[in-house]
């Protein structure tokens, strides 16, 4: 400090000045002000995540990604962490960070995400829903066009909603006898363990014969706040944002048919349900036909 002053003051016939006194004063008070304060509260970090498992054809997928942004730029790299165990940063830029693991946890189970960062720690109390199954539509429903399309499901345990998606696709014969395409795809929000579709969402007017189509009906089990207009995160302390959580059972495939004129052959109705399925399935994964399929899916 006596180095500081001597740099900065006057002399004048070998005594200071009073102004320079002053001033000499006043720079150190400034200096020991900055370096005794805390750091200044900047703008609060985005927190985005969600937790995931899911029960395909092929297996089961479990998921838990977290995201931090700043768009002002993270001073320090966050330390995510779940119950306490750090999650892998898979990512990492000046504005944003990445986080994931895809080993099995547990379900039916709470979770605790803390994110410390620079300026604090955000948080959160999110709960992974229990397993459940979708108890209708079954693999083996046909659904007819002069009826409803009833699902429903167990309850989960832990869940607040589901969330539902619904895909149906047919080949018709219109009014005039050409040949046509329907496509349906629609997602809903519900609070409870069952949801009716009114047929008249899936077969217009204009529909005179289905000759083949298929369905598949998928149920999320979630906690945490709804992706919606209005929506309240449930990030708290020194952040803002949104987790989640999401359980989903294995996907209903089903049938759609026109109501027959006599019995159908439901076994081979199934036959090319599956042979359906599994071209969707080579178009997606680019599985040739040459691999050695289980008895009943091969061409």
């Amino acid at each position: 400090m006596r180095g500081l002053r001597a740099e900065l003051v006057l002399r004048t016939q070998g005594r200071v000045t009073a102004p320079v006194r002053i001033l000499c004063l006043l720079v150190s008070g400034l200096l020991l002000l900055t370096l005794s304060c805390p750091r200044t509260r900047q703008k609060e970090p985005l927190v985005d995540g969600f937790l995931f498992k899911e029960v395909q054809f092929g297996g089961t997928s479990y998921d838990r990604w977290v995201e931090v942004y700043d768009t002002d730029g993270i001073p320090q790299i966050p330390i995510a962490k779940l119950n306490g165990k750090s999650l892998d940063m898979v990512s990492w830029n000046p504005i944003h960070a990445i986080y994931e693991q895809t080993d099995a946890f547990k379900t039916d189970t709470t979770y605790d995400l803390t994110v410390d960062h620079y300026w604090g720690r955000a948080h959160a109390r999110i709960t992974m829903p229990a397993d459940f199954r979708v108890t209708r539509p079954d693999t083996l429903y046909v659904y007819n066009r002069d009826s409803l399309l009833i699902a429903t499901w167990q309850r989960s345990r832990g869940a607040t909603w589901y969330w539902l998606n619904l895909y149906l696709d047919y080949d018709f014969l219109d009014t005039v006898g050409d040949y046509d395409y329907y496509e349906f795809d629609q997602d809903t929000v519900v609070y409870d363990t069952f949801c009716v579709y009114e047929r008249n969402r899936f077969f217009p007017w204009y529909v005179r014969t289905i000759l083949e189509g298929e369905a598949e009906f998928l149920n999320w089990a979630c906690d945490g706040p709804q992706e919606a207009p209005g929506a309240l995160g449930n990030i708290q302390g020194d952040g803002y944002g949104y987790v989640m959580s999401a359980n989903q059972p294995r996907e209903a495939h089903f049938i759609v048919v026109s109501p027959p004129a006599q019995p159908m052959d439901r076994n081979a109705l199934m036959e090319r349900a599956k042979m359906k399925f599994l071209n969707r399935l080579r178009r997606m994964t680019g599985v040739s036909d040459s691999l050695d399929l289980p008895h009943g899916f091969r061409p």
